[in-house]
Protein backbone atom coordinates (compact mmCIF):
# COMPACT_ATOMS: atom_id res chain seq x y z
CA UNK A 1 0.00 0.00 0.00
CA UNK A 2 2.89 2.31 0.79
CA UNK A 3 4.26 1.70 -2.71
CA UNK A 4 0.86 2.57 -4.20
CA UNK A 5 0.81 5.85 -2.29
CA UNK A 6 4.30 6.71 -3.59
CA UNK A 7 3.29 5.93 -7.16
CA UNK A 8 0.10 7.93 -6.75
CA UNK A 9 2.06 10.87 -5.40
CA UNK A 10 4.47 10.76 -8.32
CA UNK A 11 1.61 10.69 -10.81
CA UNK A 12 -0.32 13.60 -9.35
CA UNK A 13 2.91 15.58 -9.17
CA UNK A 14 4.53 16.69 -12.42
CA UNK A 15 5.41 13.56 -14.36
CA UNK A 16 6.70 13.88 -17.91
CA UNK A 17 4.49 12.74 -20.76
CA UNK A 18 6.91 9.93 -21.49
CA UNK A 19 6.85 8.73 -17.86
CA UNK A 20 3.05 8.90 -17.68
CA UNK A 21 2.65 7.04 -20.95
CA UNK A 22 5.20 4.41 -19.91
CA UNK A 23 3.52 3.79 -16.56
CA UNK A 24 0.07 3.40 -18.13
CA UNK A 25 1.44 1.00 -20.75
CA UNK A 26 3.54 -1.14 -18.37
CA UNK A 27 1.17 -1.10 -15.37
CA UNK A 28 -2.27 -0.86 -16.93
CA UNK A 29 -4.13 -2.29 -13.87
CA UNK A 30 -2.45 0.02 -11.40
CA UNK A 31 -3.08 2.95 -13.72
CA UNK A 32 -6.78 2.13 -13.70
CA UNK A 33 -6.81 1.98 -9.88
CA UNK A 34 -5.06 5.35 -9.65
CA UNK A 35 -7.44 6.83 -12.19
CA UNK A 36 -10.34 5.47 -10.14
CA UNK A 37 -9.04 7.16 -6.98
CA UNK A 38 -8.47 10.39 -8.85
CA UNK A 39 -12.02 10.31 -10.13
CA UNK A 40 -13.35 9.92 -6.59
CA UNK A 41 -11.19 12.71 -5.21
CA UNK A 42 -11.29 15.43 -7.85
CA UNK A 43 -14.31 14.50 -9.95
CA UNK A 44 -16.82 16.98 -8.57
CA UNK A 45 -19.27 16.25 -11.33
CA UNK A 46 -18.96 12.54 -10.78
CA UNK A 47 -19.47 12.93 -7.01
CA UNK A 48 -22.63 14.98 -7.43
CA UNK A 49 -23.95 12.43 -9.89
CA UNK A 50 -23.19 9.61 -7.48
CA UNK A 51 -24.96 11.35 -4.59
CA UNK A 52 -28.00 11.86 -6.76
CA UNK A 53 -27.89 8.19 -7.66
CA UNK A 54 -27.69 7.19 -3.99
CA UNK A 55 -30.75 9.27 -3.17
CA UNK A 56 -32.64 7.58 -5.98
CA UNK A 57 -31.62 4.19 -4.68
CA UNK A 58 -32.77 5.12 -1.17
CA UNK A 59 -36.28 5.45 -2.53
CA UNK A 60 -36.18 1.94 -3.85
CA UNK A 61 -37.98 -0.78 -2.02
CA UNK A 62 -35.91 -3.29 -0.17
CA UNK A 63 -33.77 -3.67 2.91
CA UNK A 64 -31.13 -1.04 3.81
CA UNK A 65 -28.44 -3.67 3.25
CA UNK A 66 -29.67 -4.28 -0.31
CA UNK A 67 -29.69 -0.57 -1.05
CA UNK A 68 -26.14 -0.25 0.31
CA UNK A 69 -24.87 -3.18 -1.76
CA UNK A 70 -26.59 -1.76 -4.82
CA UNK A 71 -24.98 1.63 -4.33
CA UNK A 72 -21.54 0.11 -3.91
CA UNK A 73 -22.02 -2.03 -7.01
CA UNK A 74 -23.09 0.91 -9.14
CA UNK A 75 -20.23 3.05 -7.85
CA UNK A 76 -17.70 0.30 -8.40
CA UNK A 77 -18.81 -0.66 -11.89
CA UNK A 78 -19.26 2.93 -13.04
CA UNK A 79 -15.94 4.07 -11.60
CA UNK A 80 -14.09 1.08 -13.05
CA UNK A 81 -15.51 1.70 -16.52
CA UNK A 82 -14.65 5.39 -16.37
CA UNK A 83 -11.15 4.57 -15.08
CA UNK A 84 -10.46 2.20 -17.96
CA UNK A 85 -11.66 4.78 -20.45
CA UNK A 86 -9.46 7.43 -18.79
CA UNK A 87 -6.33 5.26 -18.96
CA UNK A 88 -7.02 4.29 -22.57
CA UNK A 89 -7.47 7.97 -23.39
CA UNK A 90 -4.14 8.80 -21.74
CA UNK A 91 -2.45 6.04 -23.73
CA UNK A 92 -3.88 7.36 -27.00
CA UNK A 93 -3.20 10.99 -26.20
CA UNK A 94 0.39 10.48 -25.05
CA UNK A 95 1.41 7.63 -27.30
CA UNK A 96 4.75 8.57 -28.91
CA UNK A 97 4.60 8.69 -32.70
CA UNK A 98 7.28 9.67 -35.22
CA UNK A 99 7.35 13.37 -36.05
CA UNK A 100 8.08 14.07 -39.71
CA UNK A 101 10.42 16.93 -40.54
CA UNK A 102 8.55 19.30 -42.88
CA UNK A 103 11.26 21.95 -43.35
CA UNK A 104 11.20 21.18 -47.08
CA UNK A 105 8.29 19.81 -49.09
CA UNK A 106 9.18 20.56 -52.74
CA UNK A 107 11.94 18.52 -54.38
CA UNK A 108 13.37 19.15 -57.86
CA UNK A 109 15.91 16.88 -59.59
CA UNK A 110 16.64 15.03 -56.36
CA UNK A 111 14.87 12.37 -54.28
CA UNK A 112 12.21 13.14 -51.73
CA UNK A 113 14.06 13.08 -48.43
CA UNK A 114 12.03 12.28 -45.31
CA UNK A 115 13.44 12.50 -41.81
CA UNK A 116 11.71 12.06 -38.49
CA UNK A 117 12.27 11.87 -34.74
CA UNK A 118 10.81 9.31 -32.36
CA UNK A 119 10.82 9.45 -28.55
CA UNK A 120 9.34 6.01 -27.89
CA UNK A 121 10.87 2.60 -27.31
CA UNK A 122 13.02 1.33 -24.48
CA UNK A 123 16.75 2.02 -24.11
CA UNK A 124 18.83 -0.29 -26.33
CA UNK A 125 15.64 -1.53 -28.01
CA UNK A 126 15.65 -1.67 -31.80
CA UNK A 127 12.89 0.27 -33.55
CA UNK A 128 11.54 -0.33 -37.06
CA UNK A 129 9.48 2.10 -39.12
CA UNK A 130 6.74 1.61 -41.67
CA UNK A 131 6.70 4.39 -44.29
CA UNK A 132 3.42 4.69 -46.14
CA UNK A 133 2.92 6.76 -49.30
CA UNK A 134 -0.17 7.51 -51.36
CA UNK A 135 -1.39 9.98 -53.96
CA UNK A 136 -4.23 11.06 -51.68
CA UNK A 137 -4.53 12.24 -48.09
CA UNK A 138 -6.82 9.31 -47.19
CA UNK A 139 -4.01 6.87 -48.07
CA UNK A 140 -6.16 4.80 -50.37
CA UNK A 141 -4.11 2.77 -52.88
CA UNK A 142 -1.06 3.28 -50.66
CA UNK A 143 2.21 1.36 -50.57
CA UNK A 144 4.28 0.66 -47.46
CA UNK A 145 8.02 0.22 -47.05
CA UNK A 146 10.04 -0.64 -43.95
CA UNK A 147 13.19 1.00 -42.58
CA UNK A 148 15.32 0.61 -39.48
CA UNK A 149 16.58 4.21 -39.62
CA UNK A 150 15.04 7.63 -39.14
CA UNK A 151 15.32 8.72 -42.77
CA UNK A 152 13.91 7.68 -46.13
CA UNK A 153 14.95 8.56 -49.68
CA UNK A 154 12.60 7.96 -52.56
CA UNK A 155 12.19 8.78 -56.25
CA UNK A 156 8.50 8.68 -57.09
CA UNK A 157 6.30 9.80 -59.91
CA UNK A 158 5.95 13.55 -60.33
CA UNK A 159 3.36 15.51 -58.46
CA UNK A 160 1.94 15.59 -54.94
CA UNK A 161 2.22 12.68 -52.52
CA UNK A 162 1.26 12.06 -48.90
CA UNK A 163 3.52 10.30 -46.42
CA UNK A 164 3.16 8.99 -42.88
CA UNK A 165 5.31 6.88 -40.58
CA UNK A 166 4.68 4.56 -37.64
CA UNK A 167 7.07 2.80 -35.30
CA UNK A 168 7.25 -0.81 -34.22
CA UNK A 169 9.59 -1.79 -31.41
CA UNK A 170 11.65 -4.96 -31.30
CA UNK A 171 9.27 -6.33 -28.66
CA UNK A 172 6.42 -6.10 -31.18
CA UNK A 173 4.64 -3.02 -29.84
CA UNK A 174 3.20 -1.10 -32.78
CA UNK A 175 2.42 2.61 -32.50
CA UNK A 176 0.04 4.93 -34.29
CA UNK A 177 0.68 6.68 -37.60
CA UNK A 178 2.33 10.07 -37.61
CA UNK A 179 0.64 13.21 -38.86
CA UNK A 180 0.62 13.05 -42.69
CA UNK A 181 3.07 15.15 -44.69
CA UNK A 182 2.49 16.26 -48.27
CA UNK A 183 5.48 16.57 -50.62
CA UNK A 184 5.86 17.47 -54.28
CA UNK A 185 8.48 16.04 -56.60
CA UNK A 186 9.48 17.20 -60.08
CA UNK A 187 12.07 15.65 -62.35
CA UNK A 188 13.36 19.12 -63.30
CA UNK A 189 12.47 22.80 -63.23
CA UNK A 190 10.94 22.67 -66.71
CA UNK A 191 8.55 19.98 -65.49
CA UNK A 192 7.72 22.03 -62.39
CA UNK A 193 6.77 25.04 -64.49
CA UNK A 194 4.73 22.88 -66.87
CA UNK A 195 2.87 20.82 -64.27
CA UNK A 196 2.53 23.08 -61.23
CA UNK A 197 -0.73 24.86 -60.60
CA UNK A 198 0.82 28.27 -59.80
CA UNK A 199 2.06 28.77 -63.41
CA UNK A 200 5.13 30.61 -62.14
CA UNK A 201 8.62 30.78 -63.57
CA UNK A 202 10.76 31.37 -60.47
CA UNK A 203 13.38 33.98 -61.37
CA UNK A 204 16.06 34.95 -58.86
CA UNK A 205 17.65 38.37 -59.36
CA UNK A 206 20.08 40.58 -57.50
CA UNK A 207 18.43 42.66 -54.78
CA UNK A 208 20.19 45.76 -56.09
CA UNK A 209 18.08 48.22 -58.09
CA UNK A 210 21.16 50.14 -59.22
CA UNK A 211 22.33 47.95 -62.08
CA UNK A 212 22.28 50.48 -64.87
CA UNK A 213 19.53 50.03 -67.43
CA UNK A 214 19.46 46.32 -66.66
CA UNK A 215 17.60 46.71 -63.36
CA UNK A 216 16.36 50.00 -61.89
CA UNK A 217 13.34 51.79 -60.43
CA UNK A 218 11.17 53.66 -62.93
CA UNK A 219 9.38 56.96 -62.31
CA UNK A 220 6.55 55.13 -60.53
CA UNK A 221 8.88 53.21 -58.23
CA UNK A 222 8.48 49.88 -60.02
CA UNK A 223 11.45 47.59 -60.62
CA UNK A 224 12.12 47.39 -64.35
CA UNK A 225 14.97 47.06 -66.81
CA UNK A 226 16.39 44.81 -69.49
CA UNK A 227 16.76 41.77 -67.24
CA UNK A 228 13.17 42.07 -66.04
CA UNK A 229 11.80 42.36 -69.57
CA UNK A 230 13.96 39.50 -70.82
CA UNK A 231 12.66 37.23 -68.05
CA UNK A 232 9.10 38.12 -69.08
CA UNK A 233 9.84 37.33 -72.74
CA UNK A 234 11.28 33.98 -71.66
CA UNK A 235 8.07 33.27 -69.76
CA UNK A 236 6.08 34.16 -72.88
CA UNK A 237 8.08 31.61 -74.91
CA UNK A 238 7.31 28.94 -72.31
CA UNK A 239 3.63 29.95 -72.34
CA UNK A 240 3.45 29.26 -76.07
CA UNK A 241 5.15 25.90 -75.61
CA UNK A 242 3.10 24.77 -72.60
CA UNK A 243 -0.24 26.22 -73.80
CA UNK A 244 -0.90 28.02 -70.55
CA UNK A 245 -0.02 31.47 -69.17
CA UNK A 246 3.38 31.48 -67.45
CA UNK A 247 4.34 34.50 -65.36
CA UNK A 248 7.79 35.23 -63.89
CA UNK A 249 7.93 35.34 -60.11
CA UNK A 250 10.91 37.49 -59.11
CA UNK A 251 12.88 36.74 -55.95
CA UNK A 252 15.60 39.28 -55.06
CA UNK A 253 18.68 38.03 -53.17
CA UNK A 254 22.11 39.42 -52.37
CA UNK A 255 24.53 39.19 -55.28
CA UNK A 256 26.93 36.99 -53.32
CA UNK A 257 24.17 34.36 -52.96
CA UNK A 258 22.75 34.57 -56.47
CA UNK A 259 24.92 32.15 -58.47
CA UNK A 260 24.29 29.21 -56.13
CA UNK A 261 20.48 29.35 -56.35
CA UNK A 262 19.90 27.12 -59.44
CA UNK A 263 22.08 24.36 -57.99
CA UNK A 264 20.16 24.53 -54.71
CA UNK A 265 16.89 24.00 -56.55
CA UNK A 266 15.39 27.26 -55.27
CA UNK A 267 15.21 29.01 -58.64
CA UNK A 268 14.27 28.03 -62.18
CA UNK A 269 16.71 30.57 -63.59
CA UNK A 270 18.81 33.55 -62.53
CA UNK A 271 19.38 36.78 -64.43
CA UNK A 272 21.15 39.95 -63.28
CA UNK A 273 23.76 41.04 -65.83
CA UNK A 274 25.69 37.86 -65.02
CA UNK A 275 28.89 37.32 -66.98
CA UNK A 276 29.16 33.93 -68.62
CA UNK A 277 32.25 32.10 -67.38
CA UNK A 278 33.30 28.44 -67.56
CA UNK A 279 34.73 28.74 -64.05
CA UNK A 280 31.33 29.78 -62.71
CA UNK A 281 29.62 26.86 -64.42
CA UNK A 282 32.03 24.44 -62.77
CA UNK A 283 31.97 26.07 -59.34
CA UNK A 284 28.21 26.53 -58.99
CA UNK A 285 27.00 23.59 -61.12
CA UNK A 286 25.11 25.89 -63.47
CA UNK A 287 24.78 26.25 -67.23
CA UNK A 288 24.64 29.56 -69.09
CA UNK A 289 22.42 30.46 -72.02
CA UNK A 290 23.57 32.16 -75.16
CA UNK A 291 24.66 35.75 -74.37
CA UNK A 292 22.17 38.58 -74.75
CA UNK A 293 24.73 41.39 -74.41
CA UNK A 294 28.49 41.86 -74.38
CA UNK A 295 30.50 44.56 -72.68
CA UNK A 296 33.95 45.02 -71.14
CA UNK A 297 35.57 46.62 -68.08
CA UNK A 298 36.08 50.32 -67.44
CA UNK A 299 37.85 52.52 -64.96
CA UNK A 300 35.56 54.91 -63.11
CA UNK A 301 37.02 58.09 -61.53
CA UNK A 302 36.09 61.60 -60.46
CA UNK A 303 35.88 64.05 -63.32
CA UNK A 304 38.35 66.49 -61.75
CA UNK A 305 41.03 63.79 -61.36
CA UNK A 306 44.32 65.38 -62.57
CA UNK A 307 45.45 62.11 -64.14
CA UNK A 308 42.21 61.63 -66.04
CA UNK A 309 43.84 62.24 -69.41
CA UNK A 310 46.27 59.35 -68.98
CA UNK A 311 45.71 55.76 -70.13
CA UNK A 312 44.13 53.33 -67.69
CA UNK A 313 47.38 51.54 -66.89
CA UNK A 314 49.21 54.77 -66.08
CA UNK A 315 46.42 55.88 -63.76
CA UNK A 316 46.75 52.57 -61.92
CA UNK A 317 50.54 52.93 -61.73
CA UNK A 318 50.23 56.01 -59.52
CA UNK A 319 49.65 53.87 -56.42
CA UNK A 320 45.96 54.52 -56.27
CA UNK A 321 43.34 52.84 -54.05
CA UNK A 322 40.94 50.97 -56.31
CA UNK A 323 37.43 49.83 -55.38
CA UNK A 324 35.48 46.91 -56.85
CA UNK A 325 32.39 44.81 -56.10
CA UNK A 326 33.10 41.43 -54.52
CA UNK A 327 32.25 38.25 -56.37
CA UNK A 328 32.27 39.92 -59.80
CA UNK A 329 34.47 39.70 -62.88
CA UNK A 330 35.78 43.15 -61.89
CA UNK A 331 37.24 41.58 -58.76
CA UNK A 332 39.04 38.95 -60.83
CA UNK A 333 40.53 41.64 -63.07
CA UNK A 334 41.61 43.90 -60.19
CA UNK A 335 43.34 41.04 -58.38
CA UNK A 336 45.36 40.23 -61.51
CA UNK A 337 46.16 43.91 -62.01
CA UNK A 338 47.38 44.15 -58.43
CA UNK A 339 49.57 41.07 -58.85
CA UNK A 340 50.98 42.42 -62.11
CA UNK A 341 51.75 45.88 -60.72
CA UNK A 342 53.24 44.39 -57.56
CA UNK A 343 55.75 42.45 -59.66
CA UNK A 344 56.69 45.69 -61.40
CA UNK A 345 57.24 47.52 -58.11
CA UNK A 346 53.99 49.51 -58.23
CA UNK A 347 51.72 48.26 -55.39
CA UNK A 348 47.98 48.75 -55.85
CA UNK A 349 45.72 49.28 -52.83
CA UNK A 350 42.40 47.43 -53.07
CA UNK A 351 39.06 47.94 -51.35
CA UNK A 352 36.07 45.66 -51.78
CA UNK A 353 32.37 46.57 -51.67
CA UNK A 354 29.31 44.38 -51.30
CA UNK A 355 27.27 46.54 -53.69
CA UNK A 356 28.41 48.54 -56.72
CA UNK A 357 26.31 51.54 -55.69
CA UNK A 358 28.13 51.76 -52.34
CA UNK A 359 31.40 51.78 -54.26
CA UNK A 360 30.21 54.67 -56.46
CA UNK A 361 29.00 56.70 -53.47
CA UNK A 362 32.35 56.18 -51.77
CA UNK A 363 34.15 57.37 -54.90
CA UNK A 364 31.97 60.53 -54.99
CA UNK A 365 32.51 61.36 -51.30
CA UNK A 366 34.79 64.40 -50.65
CA UNK A 367 37.09 62.42 -48.36
CA UNK A 368 36.84 59.17 -50.25
CA UNK A 369 38.97 56.18 -49.37
CA UNK A 370 39.23 55.23 -53.04
CA UNK A 371 40.38 57.21 -56.07
CA UNK A 372 39.42 54.72 -58.77
CA UNK A 373 36.84 51.99 -59.31
CA UNK A 374 36.66 49.11 -61.76
CA UNK A 375 33.27 48.01 -63.05
CA UNK A 376 31.51 46.80 -66.19
CA UNK A 377 31.58 49.37 -68.99
CA UNK A 378 27.79 49.35 -69.32
CA UNK A 379 27.47 50.32 -65.62
CA UNK A 380 30.25 52.89 -65.82
CA UNK A 381 28.57 54.69 -68.74
CA UNK A 382 25.27 54.63 -66.85
CA UNK A 383 26.80 56.19 -63.73
CA UNK A 384 28.57 58.93 -65.71
CA UNK A 385 25.32 59.87 -67.45
CA UNK A 386 23.41 59.80 -64.18
CA UNK A 387 25.85 62.14 -62.39
CA UNK A 388 25.84 64.66 -65.25
CA UNK A 389 28.63 67.08 -66.09
CA UNK A 390 30.12 67.55 -62.63
CA UNK A 391 30.49 64.05 -61.23
CA UNK A 392 32.22 61.10 -62.79
CA UNK A 393 34.16 60.06 -65.86
CA UNK A 394 35.14 56.66 -67.20
CA UNK A 395 37.35 55.02 -69.78
CA UNK A 396 37.29 51.43 -71.02
CA UNK A 397 40.20 49.02 -70.70
CA UNK A 398 42.05 48.57 -73.98
CA UNK A 399 44.04 45.51 -74.95
CA UNK A 400 47.25 47.12 -73.75
CA UNK A 401 45.76 47.78 -70.29
CA UNK A 402 45.19 44.12 -69.47
CA UNK A 403 47.96 42.06 -67.81
CA UNK A 404 49.14 39.07 -69.84
CA UNK A 405 47.61 36.76 -67.22
CA UNK A 406 44.10 37.90 -68.26
CA UNK A 407 42.74 35.45 -70.82
CA UNK A 408 40.75 36.35 -73.93
CA UNK A 409 37.55 35.15 -72.22
CA UNK A 410 38.26 37.39 -69.22
CA UNK A 411 38.63 40.50 -71.38
CA UNK A 412 34.92 40.55 -72.21
CA UNK A 413 31.70 40.21 -70.23
CA UNK A 414 29.00 38.24 -72.00
CA UNK A 415 25.75 38.60 -70.06
CA UNK A 416 23.67 35.42 -69.99
CA UNK A 417 20.89 33.65 -68.10
CA UNK A 418 21.86 30.69 -65.89
CA UNK A 419 20.04 27.49 -64.91
CA UNK A 420 21.08 24.32 -63.10
CA UNK A 421 23.33 22.09 -65.22
CA UNK A 422 20.69 19.39 -65.63
CA UNK A 423 18.06 21.82 -66.96
CA UNK A 424 18.68 21.17 -70.66
CA UNK A 425 15.02 21.46 -71.65
CA UNK A 426 14.51 24.78 -69.89
CA UNK A 427 17.78 26.10 -71.31
CA UNK A 428 16.60 25.15 -74.80
CA UNK A 429 13.61 27.49 -74.55
CA UNK A 430 15.63 30.27 -72.93
CA UNK A 431 18.01 30.16 -75.89
CA UNK A 432 15.03 30.11 -78.25
CA UNK A 433 13.63 33.25 -76.62
CA UNK A 434 16.98 35.04 -76.95
CA UNK A 435 17.45 33.93 -80.57
CA UNK A 436 13.94 35.05 -81.54
CA UNK A 437 14.47 38.45 -79.91
CA UNK A 438 17.76 38.90 -81.72
CA UNK A 439 16.24 37.81 -85.02
CA UNK A 440 13.15 40.04 -85.00
CA UNK A 441 14.72 43.14 -83.45
CA UNK A 442 12.93 42.60 -80.15
CA UNK A 443 16.14 42.60 -78.11
CA UNK A 444 17.16 46.02 -79.42
CA UNK A 445 13.68 47.31 -78.59
CA UNK A 446 14.07 46.08 -75.02
CA UNK A 447 17.37 47.99 -74.65
CA UNK A 448 15.95 51.16 -76.22
CA UNK A 449 12.88 51.00 -73.99
CA UNK A 450 14.97 50.60 -70.83
CA UNK A 451 17.35 53.44 -71.76
CA UNK A 452 14.47 55.81 -72.51
CA UNK A 453 12.64 54.88 -69.30
CA UNK A 454 15.68 55.61 -67.13
CA UNK A 455 16.95 58.67 -68.96
CA UNK A 456 13.92 60.28 -70.64
CA UNK A 457 15.66 63.66 -71.03
CA UNK A 458 18.87 62.30 -72.54
CA UNK A 459 19.53 62.53 -76.26
CA UNK A 460 19.30 59.51 -78.52
CA UNK A 461 23.09 59.50 -78.85
CA UNK A 462 23.58 59.51 -75.09
CA UNK A 463 21.08 56.72 -74.58
CA UNK A 464 22.68 54.66 -77.36
CA UNK A 465 25.98 54.72 -75.47
CA UNK A 466 24.30 52.86 -72.60
CA UNK A 467 23.94 49.70 -74.64
CA UNK A 468 26.80 50.10 -77.10
CA UNK A 469 28.71 46.83 -77.17
CA UNK A 470 32.47 46.98 -76.75
CA UNK A 471 32.77 43.52 -78.31
CA UNK A 472 33.69 43.10 -81.97
CA UNK A 473 30.64 41.16 -83.14
CA UNK A 474 27.15 42.57 -83.56
CA UNK A 475 25.05 42.19 -80.42
CA UNK A 476 21.64 43.79 -81.05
Amino acid sequence: MHWLIEVFGSVVGTPSQEALYGFCREHFAWACIIAFLLLLIVGAILVSSVLELVRELARMKGSPRARLYGSIAVLGIGGAILSVFAVVFVLRALEPVPILDSSRIVFIREPVVLTWTFGGGKPNERVFYDIQVADNQDFARSTTERSDGNAWYSYRHEGEQWWRVRAETESGAQGAWSKPLKTTYYENAYSRVKNSKDNHLIVFVSNSVAQGIFRFLDAKGNVTGIDIDLARRTADTLSAEMHKPIKPFFVPVAWKNLLQQPGLGTSDLIISSITKRDSRENKYQIKFSEPYFCTGQSLLYRKNDPSGDKPVREMLWERRTVGYQEGTTSEQLVEKLAADLKDSGQPLQLRTFGEAENMVQSLLAPNSGIQLAVTDTAFAVDRVLKEGSGGLASKPFTESDFPQSVTTEERRDDYAIAVAQAETKLLEYINKAIADLKGNGGLKSIFEKAAKAKFPKASNEERARLYHSTCSERQL
